[in-house]
């Protein structure tokens, strides 16, 4: 894994690494060539300036230099150019616990210890995705918050975690919605994942599974929640003795999905 890994990394690098290499290369070369040039003018045109002229053109070398970067990543077809996101909450701690309780019924857990990022903030909104057929049932595992599913949107099921009181900026406080699942016809894809559409200090994933199942490790995969979500980073864990299996990633990326999925026998 780590070698098909590595190896597609060579490549990435001979097909875009060593080309951009060249242009930044060519456009910093330039960019002091032509500054380097100016400032020999301007000390000409200005004597007591002579002694500094290389300082100068160091200066205004890197300016352009950094200019011509941005232009560049700003136009470049390769590289998402999004406005600035506004968010409402930072998650400082998300837990996701997919549990089967046997081949048709689940239940899946999700913990965040949300801090507001501004004030008057009073309700939480998420959304998630249930790829099974047959009963769900919602609700907050915390008794003083009242969840309540909202419009949905596309394939996925939006809900607001009605908080009980209204948070001051930097305030912090812990959510849990829990999900009763039912999946009578066996349709459910076997997968646990968490998508950071927000900024996030840690992410834990944890999926247990009856020993009977005869699942004997799970993979975990990272991609870009953006476009065709083709995986990133890739690698194989093992269940232990009780059926589970726990992934923690600190500091997960902003737009970036991460998945646990395994193959049902």
């Amino acid at each position: 894994m780590a070698d098909n890994f590595i190896e597609s990394l060579r490549r990435d690098f001979l097909k875009k690494g060593l080309y951009d290499i060249v242009k930044y290369s060519l456009a910093i070369i330039l960019a002091y060539a032509v500054t380097l040039l100016s400032s020999k003018i301007l000390a000409l045109k200005i004597t007591s300036l002579d002694p500094y002229k290389y300082q100068i053109g160091i200066l205004f070398g890197t300016a352009i230099s950094f200019a011509l970067l941005a232009i560049y990543r700003k136009h470049d077809r390769h590289r998402p150019n999004f406005p600035r996101l506004d968010f409402d909450f930072k998650i400082l701690e998300r837990e996701i616990t997919y549990e089967y309780v046997d081949k048709t019924h689940m239940r899946y857990k999700k913990r965040t210890c949300i801090k507001s990022l501004k004030n008057g903030l009073d309700v939480y909104r998420d959304i998630y995705r249930w790829t099974g057929r047959g009963k769900v049932v919602l609700r907050s595992g915390i008794p003083e918050h009242n969840i309540v599913e909202t419009v949905k949107r596309n394939i996925w099921n939006a809900y607001e975690i009605r908080l009980q009181k209204t948070l001051k900026k930097g305030e912090s406080i812990n959510t849990e919605a829990i999900w009763e699942l039912e999946d009578l016809e066996k349709v459910a894809v076997p997968f646990c994942s968490a998508t950071m559409e927000e900024p996030t200090d840690s992410l834990k994933l944890n999926v247990s599974l009856p020993l009977s199942f005869g699942v004997r490790e799970v993979t975990c995969e990272t991609s870009s929640a953006i476009g065709s979500r083709k995986p990133l980073d890739s690698f194989t864990k093992p269940l232990d003795k009780h059926g589970e299996v726990s992934w923690v990633v600190p500091n997960p990326k902003l737009l970036y999905h991460y998945e646990i999925k395994w193959i049902m026998n």
